[in-house]
C-alpha cells in the first residue's frame, strides 16, 4: 500500500516564481523587504516533508494556502498569517507547519544579519 507521503505531489509557488514539485523541491529563496526598506532574496536551506492533511485525502479535496510571514535574522518564519486559502481552513495547519519548519539562510545586508519582512509564499496541495 502506498504511503500518504508518496500519493501525494505537493507544489508551491512563492513570489510569482513559478510552481515546483516538492519531490524536486527546486525553490531556492523568497523575496522580502530589508530593513533598508529595500528588496530582498533570502536563501532556503532546509525544507521539511509537507503533511497533506488526511482529512483532505480522503474527501479528495486540492486547494492552496496563501501565507504571509517575516523571517528573523536567524533565518526562521515568524509572525505567520494566512492570506487566502481555497478552500478556507482545510489546509491552512499543515502550510503553517510548513512554513514554520523551513530553515532560511540568516538574511544579511551590508555584511549583517537582519529581519526581512513581506514574504509572501503560496502552498498548493495537490493529489
Amino acid at each position: 500500500m502506498k504511503t500518504l507521503k508518496s500519493m501525494v505531489s505537493i507544489a508551491l509557488l512563492v513570489s510569482g516564481m513559478g510552481l515546483f514539485s516538492s519531490n524536486a523541491f527546486a525553490q531556492q529563496w523568497v523575496l522580502g523587504t530589508s530593513p533598508a526598506g529595500e528588496e530582498i532574496k533570502v536563501f532556503i536551506k532546509k525544507t521539511p516533508p509537507l503533511e497533506y492533511p488526511r482529512r483532505a485525502v480522503r474527501m479528495g479535496v486540492e486547494g492552496f494556502v496563501q501565507l504571509g510571514f517575516d523571517i528573523n535574522d536567524q533565518g526562521r518564519a515568524l509572525n505567520i498569517v494566512v492570506e487566502d486559502a481555497q478552500p478556507k481552513r482545510m489546509f491552512d495547519k499543515a502550510a503553517t507547519k510548513l512554513i514554520k519548519g523551513i530553515r532560511f539562510e540568516s538574511p544579511e545586508e551590508q555584511g549583517e544579519p537582519v529581519s526581512v519582512t513581506a514574504v509572501s509564499m503560496k502552498i498548493a496541495f495537490v493529489l
